[in-house]
């Protein structure tokens, strides 16, 4: 029974027939109660459900959200109903409450620019059907933040203007439904290091980072999310133990999560606007080929992975391009990874390989963390801020089959012209590339699968391989007032047989080793010229031997054929001459 009640029955007792003295003491002691009662209670008014906030079990009305959820007579599993208007304040849901707007055209929450606008720390919450706008621009200042909560239920809202539109941390069994979230600051949704979330038909447009899950172990990854969820209009696709699959532009990817694959293939995609754009978790034989990623904060993450390979790709500006963490015997080769704030990045990864890649235009290069015994050879690594970086790593090498990494900011006269620098380009002083290259390195792919390579301070360009063995390219100057140009290529034995013969517009070279390297399947030649726009042909020597041989026999049988035909002429013209004798006799 309310205080209020028991002094209305005190004062209707039928069986109390007080005097005018009693009366006048009844009164007094009414008017006091009401009055004390109205200093340490809430205005309290059974208003309809249209004015302000009410609660539907109580049938009290507020003009504030927070105001009702903090009143001492709103109760765990009570409803919430808040009506038309606009609210500027900020709600902390600490009670198990259904809260419940009129819909996202006709309620908005308001932070007002400051912390987050609605933060939930009880368990079995649903907050729906608002507009929830203008959070703080800090550090975890959200629309909506789920605070080490489960059962909580975020439905049909809006959210947008806020640092972080819809953030789960270090929740779990919550589901996010119908939520439109859209031109926030950071990560439009974010699961983090959160389990057994259920998320169905939301929208992410328009945010820095759309989308993203983020965890260390597989409960934080097991979620439901299936491809009614949307970023830029595009379905997420994140899919729980895929074995012997391909996924390719055949079909749209907003974003790719792959947790707990085997054998699986990932081709010709492009995705920006993300957390990650490839995700990949515990994988086992991934291969990520010839995919995009820009304007994420990890363009390709491998997480746990090992014995998979990212090749041929381009990731350009994010904030990590490729990230192997905590994965091993996995190789990163012929991938593009220019204006990023780390280009390739190892964390705590070993025996891995990185081949091939050119590093460009970012703040760090290559960068390694806690990460040892790994490979890197034959990267293009230019202009970068910091060209590599190493922390806490040991036992890498920097150089394979004695070549190294091309470094734009190193300098050497290559006295013995080989093409290789002689003192070694040092990124501290456990981690050095002994043997780096002086040109950029390209390289060439068959038709059967074999591989040609290339250093060379020129731009090379059409390169091509004939039927027989004539392998035709053409270099240009790569700056500008370039005099000379050289190239060391590698070609394996069963490409072009040995000995090799090089021309340059018809003639031969400036200066030409065609005895660099042997190592009994690829012979290694290097040759250099002056430079404009010039055509290199690579044929085996005994070629122009045969050539040579064959010209000289066409010209013996030509020789030959006209002697015939001479000798066939004055044969024909004595016999006419005879004939014509006969006949006159």
């Amino acid at each position: 029974m309310h205080d209020c009640d028991g002094v209305k029955a005190y004062m209707h007792d039928p069986k109390k027939k007080p005097s005018l003295l009693h009366s006048s003491k009844a009164i007094l002691i009414s008017l006091f109660i009401i009055s004390a009662l109205s200093f340490s209670l809430p205005i309290l008014s059974f208003a309809e459900p249209s004015d302000g906030v009410t609660n539907l079990d109580t049938g009290y009305s507020y003009a504030h959200i927070q105001e009702a959820i903090n009143a001492p007579e709103t109760l765990d599993g009570q409803s919430l109903n808040v009506a038309s208007g606009t609210y500027l304040e900020h709600v902390t849901v600490n009670k198990s409450l259904k809260i419940h707007g009129a819909g996202v055209e006709e309620v908005v929450l308001d932070g007002e620019g400051v912390g987050t606008v609605v933060h939930v720390t009880a368990d079995d919450v649903e907050v729906s059907g608002f507009r929830i706008r203008n959070s703080g621009r800090g550090f975890l200042n959200c629309g909506v933040f789920l605070d080490y909560c489960s059962g909580v239920n975020v439905s049909e809202n809006s959210i947008t203007q806020c640092q972080y539109g819809l953030y789960v941390f270090h929740s779990q069994h919550n589901m996010l439904r119908r939520n439109r979230v859209f031109g926030n600051y950071e990560e439009g949704i974010w699961l983090y290091y959160s389990e057994n979330n259920l998320l169905s038909e939301n929208e992410a447009s328009g945010n820095r980072y759309n989308f993203g899950v983020d965890g260390d172990g597989f409960s934080d990854f097991n979620n439901a999310i299936d491809e009614s969820n949307t970023v830029d209009g595009a379905p997420i696709k994140y899919v729980i133990g895929a074995t012997d699959q391909c996924f390719s532009d055949q079909e749209a990817v907003g974003t790719l999560y792959l947790i707990n694959p085997r054998n699986v293939t990932v081709r010709d995609l492009c995705i920006q606007d993300n957390v990650y754009g490839v995700f990949c978790w515990n994988g086992t034989e991934v291969r990520i080929e010839n995919v995009t990623t820009s304007n994420t904060n990890y363009g390709i993450r491998l997480q746990n992975c090992i014995q998979s390979r990212v090749k041929g790709s381009r990731s350009s500006d994010n904030w990590v391009g490729i990230l192997l963490h905590e994965s091993d015997d996995n190789i990163v080769e012929n991938n593009l990874t220019p204006r990023n704030e780390k280009a390739i990045s190892l964390y705590e990864a070993e025996r891995n390989i990185l081949r091939g890649n050119t590093v460009s235009e970012s703040v760090f290069g290559i960068r390694l963390y806690n990460s040892h015994f790994n490979e890197i050879y034959h990267n293009t690594v230019v202009n970068n801020t910091l060209q590599a970086d190493s922390v806490n790593s040991f036992v890498n090498t920097w150089n394979s089959s004695g070549e190294g990494n091309f470094w734009s900011d190193y300098n050497d006269d290559d006295p013995n012209k080989d093409g290789l620098g002689d003192t070694p380009y040092e990124i501290d002083p456990l981690n050095q590339d002994h043997h780096p290259l002086l040109g950029a390195f390209h390289s060439f792919t068959t038709s059967e699968e074999k591989t040609i390579t290339f250093v060379s301070n020129s731009t090379i360009i059409d390169i091509s391989l004939s039927a027989n063995q004539t392998l035709r390219f053409h270099v240009t100057n790569s700056t500008e007032g370039q005099r000379f140009g050289f190239c060391r290529v590698c070609i394996p034995h069963s490409v072009i047989s040995r000995p090799l013969q090089v021309t340059v517009d018809g003639g031969d070279p400036v200066y030409w080793d065609y005895d660099l390297q042997e190592n009994g399947t690829h012979s290694g030649i290097y040759f250099s010229y002056e430079h404009s726009n010039r055509e290199i042909t690579i044929i085996p020597e005994l070629s122009t031997v045969y050539s040579i041989i064959l010209s000289a026999l066409g010209t013996m049988t030509a020789l030959i054929t006209r002697r015939h035909l001479n000798h066939g002429r004055d044969r024909f013209e004595e016999a006419s001459g005879s004939a014509n004798r006969e006949t006159r006799a």
